[in-house]
């Protein structure tokens, strides 16, 4: 029994790991976003800026949503990214690749973090307590589960999974807020664009 506790505290300090990792990513993303924007005229390289931008939403979109589209998506705007980076200069070059980098780490941590939390959910204690019983004999089966030792496994065991599941509850609703907010924002950016150029042709 003391096995499967370890087995599921290393697959909990491996989600703790993978999210913190995960975090960083998210954090890092839109900062580079913003220094690359800095630094691109925004009339020569719009479609490059609406490319960067729609990279950024795409990875929050997916620490809310699990759909392949926006993987699909979010693979094809990388490979279209690298070609439109060509035509800056060394230190954007440098700047959209590492943008990409991050962009491309966060998705394949996120994929694997998905995956471990399915083994999480699906594989409860209480299924591998009903394997342990067909193991053990009745008479011994019940002497093991009475003890203190068990219960505070078990206690554990559905605390930890009690505070992953309230985690992503609160990342969800506050990643939902923070999607739509960063959308506004790069709707508002290429409306005034639009603007922009409006007035310059009728001038």
């Amino acid at each position: 029994m003391y096995l499967l506790y370890k087995k599921r505290l290393n697959q909990i300090e491996k989600f703790k790991s993978l999210h913190a990792s995960i975090n960083n990513s998210l954090r890092y993303l839109p900062k580079l976003e913003l220094q690359i924007r800095n630094l691109l005229d925004q009339h020569e390289h719009s479609l490059l800026i609406q490319t960067i931008d729609s990279i950024v939403i795409n990875a929050l979109s997916l620490q809310i949503f699990t759909e392949k589209i926006i993987v699909q998506r979010s693979n094809l705007m990388a490979q279209n990214l690298e070609k439109m980076a060509l035509n800056t200069n060394e230190d954007n070059k440098k700047l959209i690749k590492s943008l990409n980098w991050h962009a491309q780490k966060y998705q394949r941590l996120k994929n694997e973090m998905n995956l471990l939390v399915i083994k999480l959910i699906n594989n409860s204690l209480a299924i591998e307590l009903d394997i342990l019983e067909q193991k053990l004999n009745h008479t011994q089966f019940i002497k093991i589960y009475k003890t203190k030792k068990m219960r505070f496994y078990v206690l554990i065991y559905a605390g930890l999974v009690s505070v992953i599941v309230i985690t992503f509850l609160i990342n969800r609703r506050y990643l939902i807020n923070k999607v739509m907010r960063h959308k506004k924002l790069s709707e508002r950016d290429q409306l005034t664009n639009l603007k922009t150029v409006e007035a310059l042709f009728l001038t």
